[in-house]
């Protein structure tokens, strides 16, 4: 008898920042912003999307210093 466990989890965190006025901005962080949400804009695919919404939050955390995130 095989049993598999899983679990699956769902970023559905909302950015709480004015990401039109950010991309606006003259600055490293309004650049990195625009360019990812022109790719965003430019794409239909829904999980391009969230991967690019992940990215912009994930690249702003970074910005912060408040992010702890591993690949290897």
């Amino acid at each position: 008898k095989y049993e598999f466990s899983y679990i699956t989890l769902h970023d559905d965190l909302k950015l709480s920042i004015d990401i039109d006025a950010l991309r606006k901005e003259n600055t490293l962080q309004g650049h990195f912003v625009d360019h990812l949400m022109t790719q965003y804009e430019a794409t239909t695919d829904a999980t391009t999307k969230e991967d690019l919404m992940r990215a912009v939050r994930l690249g702003l955390e970074a910005f912060e210093g408040e992010i702890l995130y591993h690949v290897d």
